[in-house]
């Protein structure tokens, strides 16, 4: 009997169902055998709104410097989740600058302000901070981190590191939620397809990692191009006074930066940001903060070339904590205090426009300490 010959549709479909099959086992090993995700130190979080967060009990390395996340995804060493009597806990928001890049764990500022508010409790009583530190967050992920899991840990106090990128786009592309903190239909279905893995896949990123960089990124010596020069950074440039012009220029020739690279830097703290949209997670935190008798505190950043001397444009500081005092949130200015101990020495890492050194993460949490003048 002859068989009736296979069409051309059904073979591609074949082959369309058999590069799947392939795919799917390729994912299926990379989560299972290797999960290529901790290459980042990060996975896919399933707290609604998260994107990914911190590999539980992982140690990663930053810089030659190594930094643990317990349990439950915080920096730092394991802790109960029930509070035990007596304690008292400070939960901390951020990204790398929380985590304390820049400096070892008992360097950063987190952990000098938790020593320092240890020596100022009373006897017996015993201070923890909770570090949900975690690379890339934004401000909304400090919202749905604070929902999601911070609650849980009854804490005493909430602060937030707001860092100047903090109103980028979140990862991913997932669109930011609204003045009301709610999504729409579709970033819900997004979110689901993110936790489902169908558009966040460890076969890619273990590609990308393991095979493209070596090839084709920096670790071949291949360097990374600028962006060519356009209109809107030239005239951003071109708003600056004298001063904070030639304060930039210094700044990024001791840091070895290119003129692209100096474009580019003020550009994104000052132009492609988001904060109109960012802002509203921080009065949002400070309404769930002030339901339940919390208090809400923020503490804001600057980036290396805004403590020079000569630098005098105040954006976007002057807009984030107008809107902070307008909005009732006890917040502080750290590019005061950064900028005069920056006459001192250098309180940046060499070559980094957000983290503090270890002399500038000491200059930071005497600053915090301020915040809480009479203890947690």
């Amino acid at each position: 009997m002859i068989e009736p010959p296979v069409s051309l549709g059904a073979k591609l479909l074949l082959v369309l169902l058999g590069c799947l099959c392939a795919l799917l086992t390729a994912e299926a090993a990379c989560v299972t055998a290797y999960d290529a995700l901790r290459v980042y130190q990060q996975r896919p979080s399933w707290v609604f709104g998260l994107t990914y967060e911190n590999v539980p009990d992982f140690q990663t390395h930053v810089r030659g410097v190594t930094y643990r996340f317990n349990r439950r995804g915080m920096v730092g060493e394991d802790l109960p989740e029930a509070k035990p009597a007596g304690e008292r806990r400070l939960l901390l928001l951020g990204d790398s600058i929380a985590m304390g890049v820049g400096a070892r764990p008992e360097q950063g500022a987190a952990r000098l302000l938790e020593l320092a508010l240890a020596k100022s409790a009373p006897a017996g009583a015993k201070v923890r901070l909770l570090n949900f530190g975690t690379l890339s967050y934004n401000v909304w992920d400090y919202y749905y981190c604070l929902r999601g899991k911070g609650w849980g840990f009854a804490p005493d106090a909430v602060l937030v590191f707001l860092c100047l990128n903090d109103a980028w786009p979140k990862a991913l592309g997932l669109p930011l939620p609204g003045p009301d903190g709610r999504l729409g239909l579709w970033p819900r279905l997004k979110h689901l397809l993110v936790k489902s893995r169908l558009v966040y896949s460890c076969l890619y990123v273990f590609n990308v990692n393991k095979l493209l960089k070596p090839l084709f990124g920096k670790a071949a010596g291949v360097p990374v191009k600028g962006l060519p020069s356009d209109p809107l950074s030239e005239k951003l440039l071109g708003t600056l006074d004298a001063s904070s012009l030639e304060s930039l220029r210094r700044g990024a020739a001791e840091e070895g930066w290119g003129e692209q690279a100096m474009r580019d830097a003020i550009r994104e703290i000052l132009v492609d940001n988001n904060w109109p949209k960012a802002l509203p997670a921080l009065s949002a935190m400070a309404r769930e903060c002030r339901s339940r008798g919390v208090p809400f505190k923020v503490a804001v950043f600057p980036v290396n070339f805004q403590v020079s001397a000569g630098w005098r444009d105040e954006r976007p500081q002057k807009e984030i904590m107008d809107y902070l005092r307008a909005h009732g949130i006890e917040a502080v200015d750290l590019k005061p205090a950064l900028r005069q101990a920056a006459r001192r020495g250098r309180v940046f890492v060499q070559g980094d426009m957000l983290h503090p050194d270890p002399a500038g993460q000491r200059v930071v949490a005497r600053e915090l300490l301020k915040l809480f003048p009479r203890g947690l």
